[in-house]
């Protein structure tokens, strides 16, 4: 593989910053870019999804990739809710459906 490796981990995550989704390897990652970052501080954005967060007793993380599975996933959704299947099974999902989005956008663009 000469080098090459792959992280077993992958999430599909909103971005705290511009509202778009973005492919993180890290679980504790809020934002796409430091620009995302800045502007998800300068507007209170983090603290605002931090407040909310805590009141569900659940990490920003967690809530963020959540949003993600509900928004390009909508199906799998109620079955994390109804623990009919495990969020990390949902976010392999997730990220399945994502790159598929990616790669028809790529593909359509040409």
């Amino acid at each position: 593989m000469n080098g090459v490796t792959f992280s077993s981990k992958c999430y599909i995550v909103v971005c705290a910053g511009c509202d778009s989704f973005f492919e993180s390897e890290r679980s504790n990652q809020l934002t796409c870019s430091p620009a995302c970052r800045v502007k998800a501080h300068r507007n209170a954005a983090i603290t605002r999804l931090r407040v909310f967060a805590d009141a569900l007793d659940v990490s920003v993380a967690a809530m963020q990739q959540a949003e993600a599975i509900r928004r390009l996933r909508s199906d799998l959704a109620n079955r994390v809710l109804n623990r009919s299947i495990e969020f990390n099974d949902a976010m392999h999902l997730v990220v399945v459906e994502y790159r598929k989005q990616l790669f028809a956008a790529v593909i359509g663009s040409c």
